[in-house]
């Protein structure tokens, strides 16, 4: 019997979940120190995903305890699925469907497309649907040559999982390309969140990819079994990175409004974060005397909507524009 095959494969999946849960523990203590002012809801989303990724890496060691330490031997053990196989299914799919309804929603807000969210929220309940449908095949069939039974749902979650993700990467990609800017810095700063939300995107469906590729070619490996480990730690990071980009955002003064700026014109008026993308540009009118006292002017829009033309305007002199993050969405100021 190959047991790099069964258990060997396993064991590689649980180190790298290790590695990979480290990282999940950190952003999650970065996320609760440093925003303590957002929604009770988010905060929610992100504790029930971060504790139902918990639950199935306990899961996966189990796993691997099992059939390594307590049933070391026993021929007849390590050929079939037991309880811990059927709790990271479960858990995964949960997982997978706590992030990508995050995702759907944040795009929501930039868009208002709600066609869009009810097509996505439809992939993302069928993924779901299925990661159970998996996880109560293996439960009812737990022997490795009743695997083949659990086909069907396993190619329709790993598909539609994958699916989801994509369209809403691309979604996500399309809309922050689509806001143009003439400030370099502002510009920038799009194009490192167009940098993030592929990575983010592709990282998951790749690995679900892997998992329905490997499960395909031998159904009786544990292969897809260590790819399936690692994809619900995927999906946590991609939620916390989500999340905790807006403290990246400000470390990096991405915003136009620098404090020697402030003290140059006069104060504009501050930042308010929303639940979508809307653009403040902030007009400062300065009167002949160079001492007198700016009277700024506020305009807000909505990327949806054709850019503002500014006025040429020969009293005007400062033009600023900024990025902050709001909690589900990316919002230009």
């Amino acid at each position: 019997m190959a047991y790099d095959d069964l258990l060997g494969t396993i064991l590689l999946g649980t180190w790298v979940c290790s590695m990979l849960y480290a990282e999940v523990l950190r952003d999650t203590w970065f996320y609760f120190k440093n925003f303590p002012k957002d929604s009770l809801f988010l905060k929610a989303l992100v504790a029930a995903t971060v504790l139902c990724d918990s639950v199935s890496l306990a899961a996966d060691y189990a796993d691997v305890y099992l059939n390594m330490v307590s049933h070391w031997g026993d021929q007849t053990f390590i050929v079939k699925q037991y309880w811990p196989v059927t709790l990271y299914l479960c858990t995964t799919g949960i997982t997978a469907a706590l992030v990508q309804g995050f995702l759907a929603i944040r795009y929501y807000t930039l868009t208002r497309n709600w066609i869009f969210v009810l097509v996505t929220f439809a992939l993302i309940a069928c993924a779901l649907a299925t990661s159970e449908a998996t996880a109560t095949t293996f439960a009812l069939h737990p022997d490795y040559s009743d695997r083949y039974r659990g086909r069907i749902p396993v190619i329709m979650w790993m598909t539609t999982t994958a699916v989801a993700d994509i369209v809403i990467s691309v979604a996500l990609i399309l809309q922050l390309y689509s806001m143009k800017t003439s400030f370099s810095n502002t510009e920038s700063a799009i194009k490192r969140l167009i940098r993030q939300t592929i990575q983010t995107g592709t990282a998951s469906s790749a690995i679900a990819i892997c998992v329905l590729v490997s499960f395909l070619v031998n159904n009786s490996s544990n292969i897809e079994t260590m790819f399936a480990f690692i994809l619900g730690r995927v999906y946590v990071l991609t939620l916390l990175s989500n999340v905790n980009m807006r403290k990246s955002t400000n470390k990096d003064d991405i915003t136009m409004n620098t404090e020697d700026e402030s003290r140059k014109h006069a104060r504009v008026n501050p930042t308010v974060t929303v639940e979508g993308i809307q653009v403040h540009r902030t007009i400062v009118r300065m009167e002949d005397d160079e001492y007198a006292e700016a009277k700024p002017t506020t305009v807000s829009y909505n990327t949806t909507s054709n850019p503002m033309n500014a006025r040429n305007d020969s009293q005007s002199n400062n033009d600023s524009e900024s990025i902050t993050k709001g909690e589900f969405g990316l919002d230009v100021v």
